[in-house]
């Protein structure tokens, strides 16, 4: 164990002495580090390179209280556990009946400054679950206690620590956002173990680090089965018979269309999609990236499956996905994008233009297809205005440009270089004329334009 990592458990082991000196159990101890330290958390997440939306509320975060010392420390944190305790969703879960137990403020100082030095967010969860499995066996040793049946394995610490999860309040409703959907997981972790190939050895892991998620398992694609058509093959499995166990005890999706929740995980967030393209022969490998939660495309997925009263269908969330990562497409472009065909994605398309959606642009195969302003938020509105002027400013240049080489340029010939309507050939046209790019020739049906001299 690295020195650093001894030093830090055995400074807060260290204060055992002096609180069980106080009258303060070990399980009291572990529960009052707990709060400290999730406080202590949320503070270093609120902060620059996460800079997350913690929920935590004004005056009540770690700033607030780790400076203070003495009677004015107690009586903080004391107004702050009731106060968490009263708050709705998760955290008041967390913080409900909580109450400091550390009467000495002198010690409660010594804590508040030992968990202060430290940043807890980047500490590896060796540590941490080292820390809490070590207080957890003296807890369960104290004989005085009676508390081993509370004894949890450093697994299970671990399994309660990897996966941060905040809340987006969304008018009377939260949405929680995990660092990974719990739905995924569970289905690439039961895909994993019921597509393996038995016959060959090697076990099913699981990898977590900063960038994602690696789940591989023994045994390639089956076959007719490719990264590619995952989301379209018929669901057939390896192992039939423990496919339809895994079923039966609600582990497994009874359609066998698991592959569904495993992408829906990331798109209801808008991070990136989950990639399996690092699968071989002889092994399945699905990387799930980690990404920061695109807060105003999950409230407009949320409300909208609010309003529908049923979840989006998938291709509508990938078709979604992909736009919010071209900013604009065309019906071509997405269909190439999602490697499907043109009148699949047309309809969903068309579909999701009438919802509100996603807004269309321009008419005939140069047809563009955006997302709407619901999609960027009230707080980002200028994007959305700076992403559809990109269009424009498109138009201009590439109606600027038909002129350079015919030496000239008709209302009919933007009409069929842009695929618009007359009306906006027109208004395109008088644009340029005011900016004095382009000059009027002639009236009527015979008038063009050429370039400004």
């Amino acid at each position: 164990m690295p020195d650093q990592t001894s030093t830090i458990i055995s400074k807060v082991w260290g204060m055992c002495g002096p609180l069980r000196d106080d009258g303060v159990s070990y399980g009291d101890y572990l529960e009052q580090l707990t709060y400290l330290i999730f406080l202590k958390m949320s503070d270093e997440y609120s902060k620059p390179p996460y800079k997350r939306e913690t929920g935590i509320p004004a005056g009540c975060g770690w700033s607030d209280m780790n400076t203070l010392k003495g009677a004015e420390l107690e009586s903080k944190y004391k107004s702050i556990l009731e106060t968490l305790g009263e708050q709705g969703g998760t955290l008041g879960k967390i913080f409900q009946g909580a109450v400091n137990k550390i009467s000495n403020a002198a010690i409660l100082y010594r804590i508040v400054q030992m968990i202060d030095k430290e940043n807890w967010v980047s500490m590896s969860t060796d540590v941490k679950g080292e820390i809490y499995e070590g207080l957890l066996q003296k807890n369960a040793e104290d004989v005085k206690s009676g508390a081993g049946q509370y004894f949890t394995p450093r697994p299970l610490i671990r399994a309660m620590v990897w996966n941060h999860e905040a809340e987006m309040e969304e008018g009377l409703f939260r949405v929680s956002i995990p660092d990974f959907d719990k739905r995924a997981f569970r289905e690439a972790l039961v895909n994993a173990f019921c597509h393996r190939d038995y016959s060959m050895l090697g076990r099913v892991r699981v990898e977590i680090n900063s960038e994602g998620m690696l789940i591989s398992n023994p045994g390639g694609f089956i076959e007719g089965i490719n990264a590619d058509n995952l989301l379209d093959a018929e669901p057939h499995g390896r192992n039939p018979v423990l496919a339809d166990a895994l079923k039966r005890i609600g582990l497994a999706e009874r359609t066998g269309r698991g592959i569904d929740r495993i992408y829906e995980g990331s798109l209801l967030y808008g991070r990136l999609l989950p990639d399996y393209s690092r699968s071989t022969s002889t092994s399945v490998r699905l990387f799930i990236p980690r990404g920061m939660p695109d807060r105003a495309f999950v409230r407009m997925i949320s409300e909208e499956q609010r309003r529908l009263g049923h979840p989006l269908p998938i291709y509508a969330l990938l078709v979604l996905n992909t736009l919010k990562q071209m900013h604009q497409a065309t019906l071509r472009e997405l269909a190439e994008a999602l490697k499907r065909d043109e009148s699949r994605i047309k309809a969903v398309v068309e579909a999701l233009v009438e919802s509100g959606l996603v807004e269309a642009i321009g008419n005939g195969r140069g047809r563009n297809y955006m997302l709407s302003p619901k999609a960027y938020g009230r707080e980002n509105t200028a994007a959305y205005i700076r992403q559809k002027g990109i269009d424009e400013l498109r138009y201009e240049e590439l109606v600027l440009e038909l002129a350079r080489k015919q030496k000239s340029i008709k209302r009919a010939d933007v009409i069929a270089l842009l695929h618009v309507s007359p009306a906006k050939a027109f208004r395109i046209l008088q644009r340029l004329v005011k900016n004095q790019k382009l000059t009027l020739q002639g009236k009527g049906a015979g008038a063009y334009y050429t370039l400004e001299a």
